[in-house]
């Protein structure tokens, strides 16, 4: 009886062990890669022109694992170069928004001073966050002259914010387009205590004066103000108004 006792632990002791063993490799295959929350990489073009000194460069992941739906915004850097391209970026992102099995790339566009486009990329940057990170160079193509908006100017405003630019466009009292880099997202207004509120449930747009608030995908983009768009460019008076 104490044999058969003694062979009983033996074998419980056996396979608590495999399980433990089991277990390790389990734990060892899905552990997660640690992620630094940074991106870096360059934006370039083949076109022999030089860059605009009041242009700007923003750099956006998005999460694009969706077919059939629109990519989803992750995160985004403004860039103000003070020189040409080859120009550096190192975007930020929070570890914590990424899902190992969804599939994310990277965009860049290039913005004259009225935010109209001037350059944007046009292949799928992928960016595979099981591998070890590397810069990535993103092309960018010429997509000709910009042309003005004709929307009153008194209706859209520009917000800078810490970590992101976009333009609040009001067409009426019942919505706000929200113009980020390569993308518009259209938010009902819904009932305020306070100030201007409009949002989808999803995406939050709060303005009061010349400060807002700013929600989409979980992050909340502090500090927003308003910056004043330029003056459209002055039109130089025709000969026969000179010669009144």
């Amino acid at each position: 009886m104490k044999k058969l006792h003694t062979l009983r632990t033996i074998l419980t002791l056996l396979a608590l062990t495999v399980a433990a063993s089991g277990c390790a490799k389990w734990y060892k295959t899905e552990s997660k890669p640690n992620l630094s929350g940074r991106i870096s990489g360059s934006v370039i073009y083949r076109e022999r022109i030089a860059l605009p000194p009041d242009a700007k460069i923003v750099v956006s992941l998005e999460d694009v694992s969706r077919a059939d739906a629109s990519a989803i915004f992750v995160a985004q850097q403004t860039l103000r170069p003070s020189g040409q391209v080859p120009i550096q970026f190192d975007l930020r992102y929070i570890p914590s928004a990424i899902d190992l099995r969804h599939r994310y790339n990277v965009r860049a566009v290039i913005l004259d001073n009225r935010d109209e486009l001037m350059w944007t990329s046009t292949e799928a940057y992928p960016v595979n966050f099981n591998e070890a990170e590397k810069p990535i160079s993103i092309m960018v193509q010429r997509v000709g002259n910009p042309v003005a908006a004709n929307a009153p100017k008194s209706n859209i405003a520009a917000f800078k914010c810490d970590d992101l630019e976009f333009i609040a466009k009001f067409p009426n009292n019942d919505k706000v387009e929200i113009m980020l880099a390569g993308r518009t997202i259209t938010l009902p207004h819904v009932i305020s205590g306070s100030g201007a509120r409009y949002s989808d449930g999803s995406t939050t747009f709060w303005n009061k004066g010349n400060e807002a608030l700013f929600e989409m995908n979980g992050v909340s983009y502090k500090g927003c103000k308003t910056d004043p768009l330029p003056p459209p460019p002055a039109t130089a008076p025709s000969p026969q108004a000179k010669g009144k």
